[in-house]
């Protein structure tokens, strides 16, 4: 072992260092992004859906251009450095703008941040591994193979360990009220930056191969003089008709490039249905993220943030990836039944759709912890009894709760027909007091919700409930009704263990008012008033404890007497009993999280069938030469993939989310179908025997004779260098890469 790493470049760390930092910054930002576009920045989900997917398009798209830059231009290592210092302002944009130093967060910020951010994470996607495998000289085969596995451990390792922290720190952090995206964004942009350092730290001692001309724009360049010059002979009719349309390039391009390009356009023909594969994959950071803020992550001990779920996908494939390679299809082949690669890429697409009918099977059990929504005809109403009394409510001689409401506790909601209603009230049971009726009339728009106070000064207070559906992410709402006949000056919110920067300011509170709805984590808040704006604070003896999703009411009263107090001066602190009780408006999330696992498993073994597989298939089929091309444009089928879901989230339809996953799985289905009758068609090309043939009919010269290759363009280029790409891109197969990580 010893001497396996004696040889073995010690600048090859800095390449696999920067990886790592750099698949952190971008996973760790990613995983909480969706959610900081719409708690924070205050857009609508499809809005925040719709940006979180063009970020991704533009992510995937801009490989292509990067790989022009490197190229043709300014060769790999410029390209990494400089594009990467575009990649950490992105970051560091992305932190400045979290900071709400107005108390607002804008979205101007994080728009630019995230362009920066997508040009540098593409931009470097198509260099970093080929450069890694640069520094390799010939008699280092093994040491380039492990190059390729500590490469894939860099990435799955960062993007693992990213979508666990930066969500913990959204989430348990509070730097700014109850969130700290801030540092959430700030961890990745510092180790992009550091990334960027420890990358130039090797820069004296890379090897540096010149660039030449971009296969790219090569393969470009044929395609468009192919096109041109079959269109135009089929005007003239002079021209004898070739065999194939891009046979018209020649002479500028070559028969074996000529030849090359068409292998890969037969292999560009299987893409075409690809991208929907991505539109339902990379739904697990926006559809399915915003769908485990409607579920219920108390798990007792701890709390399990909506966004942390998202590190369920790489630590599955780091699992099951050795598994199907080394069990799984191996079993099937010794059955008599090889799973060949469209064959699994088949599968891979068919648990895809599975997997949203699984999200769509869990959405149907969230829409029924939600309440139904009021008719524009009707009103929502609930009575809430604030006297020591019971108190029982008739409308038109009909009792509407049948035992009366009791003292300090409420009623159910009643639906009723939305107008100037009449109630008679009466209040009964008060110790020394005798029972007192009053007739009430009070105004009930349609479509709202509302909540009568029946307090022991005889009277009706009426106050409309704002607050009609559960909250969404671990968090719940509350309002305090001051059940006194005195104001309240200051009422403050602090959770029990003692977090300074998680206390709540409710501010002034009237006598037999309501305070505005505070959001307030998941926890348990002690509670302190102060009257007539005295220095002097009680804290009340019970706390409040919220539910994820709950909405509660919270009533301070006096427990020393019957009645409120009675003096419109402060009162002595001393004298008074006072505490609280606390109603819940609207019950809390109830479907567990973890419910959400069974989609994540099924989706990642479509992913190890279908992602990896469909790779290593493209190389397997690809000329040498094309290689690289095709690895950009299987990014580029990521992004068309997620042009669907903008497509579908910005549309006008007012879908529901359990028919969305539907349509999803729906359209997967279908492309599957067409995927499966386009495979009967695909003949394999075997591409080792094919240049063992070739290699038969040469002069016999070996790999050892560096002698000059010359295209017909005239570029130059010695074997040497050829293997040396040739390796590098045979080595990106299913056994050393996740591409949905790069």
């Amino acid at each position: 072992m010893l001497n396996y790493f004696k040889n073995y470049p010690k600048h090859v760390f800095c390449i696999l260092t920067n990886e790592f930092c750099e698949r952190f910054s971008y996973y760790g930002m990613r995983a909480i992004l969706v959610i900081y576009l719409w708690k924070e920045v205050g857009l609508e989900q499809k809005t925040a859906t719709a940006i979180y997917h063009a970020f991704i398009v533009i992510s995937y798209f801009m490989p292509i251009v990067g790989a022009i830059i490197a190229d043709g231009w300014i060769g790999k290592c410029k390209t990494i450095i400089s594009i990467s210092i575009i990649y950490a302002l992105g970051n560091i944009v992305m932190t400045i703008s979290a900071i709400p130093f107005d108390g607002t967060c804008y979205i101007y910020g994080p728009i630019v941040g995230l362009i920066l951010i997508a040009f540098g994470t593409g931009g470097i996607k198509p260099c970093v591994s080929s450069f890694g495998a640069d520094q390799f000289s010939e008699d280092q085969k093994l040491q380039k193979e492990s190059f390729f596995s500590f490469f894939y451990m860099a990435i799955n390792i960062g993007s693992l360990l990213s979508t666990i922290i930066t969500p913990t720190i959204r989430g348990d952090i509070f730097c700014f009220n109850d969130s700290c995206y801030a540092l959430a964004f700030g961890i990745p942009a510092a180790l992009m930056v550091f990334s960027i350092f420890v990358f130039i730290i090797g820069i004296k001692w890379y090897t540096n191969v010149p660039p030449g001309q971009s296969i790219i724009t090569r393969l470009g360049g044929c395609v468009i003089k192919g096109m041109t010059r079959s269109i135009s002979c089929r005007k003239r009719k002079t021209e004898e008709k070739k065999e194939h349309w891009l046979d018209y390039a020649e002479p500028d391009y070559d028969r074996q490039f000529i030849s090359d390009v068409k292998d890969v356009i037969h292999v560009m023909w299987i893409f075409l249905p690809l991208p929907v594969f991505w539109a339902l994959y990379d739904q697990q950071g926006s559809r399915w993220t915003l769908q485990a803020t409607q579920m219920n992550g108390d798990l007792g001990s701890f709390v399990l943030q909506p966004d942390i779920l998202q590190a369920i996908n790489p630590l599955l494939i780091i699992v099951f990836l050795p598994l199907m390679e080394s069990i799984v299809f191996p079993c099937f082949a010794k059955c008599g039944y090889p799973l060949k690669p469209l064959k699994r890429m088949s599968y891979g697409m068919l648990l895809a759709a599975a997997s949203f009918i699984i999200a769509a099977g869990i959405q149907v059990l969230i829409d029924r912890d939600m309440p139904a929504p009021i008719a524009s005809g009707e009103a929502k109403i609930r009575f809430i009894n604030t006297s020591p009394c019971t108190t029982f409510v008739s409308k038109e001689n009909n009792t509407l709760a049948p035992g009366g409401v009791a003292s300090f506790d409420s009623s159910e909601y009643f639906i009723m027909k939305a107008g100037n209603l009449s109630f008679d009230v009466e209040w009964t049971g008060c110790a020394g007091s005798a029972s007192t009726q009053k007739k009430f009339r009070l105004n009930f728009l349609g479509g709202k919700a509302y909540h009568v106070y029946l307090g022991n000064d005889v009277d009706a207070h009426l106050f409309e409930q704002t607050q009609l559906t559960q909250t969404d992410d671990i968090e719940s709402i509350v309002r305090f009704y001051n059940s006194l006949n005195v104001p309240l000056d200051m009422v403050s919110m602090k959770t029990t263990k003692d977090q300074e920067n998680e206390a709540h300011d409710i501010g002034r509170i009237d006598s037999y008012s309501v305070s505005k709805y505070e959001p307030i984590i998941l926890a348990n808040f002690y509670v302190r008033v102060s009257f007539n704006k005295t220095s002097t604070t009680l804290q009340l003896p019970t706390e409040v404890q919220s539910k994820n999703g709950a909405v509660y009411t919270i009533i301070i009263r006096n427990r020393t007497s019957e009645f409120p107090v009675s003096s419109s001066d402060a009162p002595n602190l001393d004298d008074l009993q006072l505490d609280m009780i606390q109603l819940t408006d609207i019950e809390p999330w109830s479907v567990n999280i973890l419910l959400q696992i069974p989609q994540y498993v099924v989706i990642t073994i479509g992913e190890c069938l279908f992602s990896v597989t469909g790779l290593a298939f493209a190389y397997t089929q690809a000329p040498t030469s094309m290689k690289s091309f095709l690895s950009a444009i299987w990014l580029l089928t990521i992004a068309v993939g997620n042009l669907i879901v903008i497509i579908v989230a910005e549309s006008d339809s007012s879908l529901k989310q359990v028919y969305e996953f539907l349509l999803f799985a729906g359209l997967m289905f279908l492309t599957t179908f067409i995927f499966a009758i386009m495979t009967l068609f695909y003949k394999y090309v075997d591409r080792e025997e094919s240049q063992r043939a070739d290699g038969e009919a040469t002069d016999g010269s070996t790999n050892d004779e560096k002698k000059l290759e010359i295209d017909s363009k005239g570029h130059h280029q010695t074997t040497k260098e050829r293997e040396a790409e040739a390796t590098t891109q045979n080595n990106f197969d299913s056994k050393d890469y996740d591409v949905t990580r790069l």
